[in-house]
């Protein structure tokens, strides 16, 4: 449930990001954005 809400928000989130700023800097901002989470993981685990 909070998962797919998560996805959704992060779907419209990437969507605005492209129209905005473009694939180039999304790219950047995504892999910084996916570290990050990476980093928090152990976190949303419990």
């Amino acid at each position: 449930m909070h998962l797919r809400k998560f996805q959704s928000f992060h779907d419209s989130f990437t969507f605005l990001l492209n129209h905005y700023f473009g694939t180039f800097y999304t790219r950047m901002i995504y892999s910084f954005l996916s570290c990050f989470s990476d980093g928090l993981a152990p976190f949303y685990q419990y």
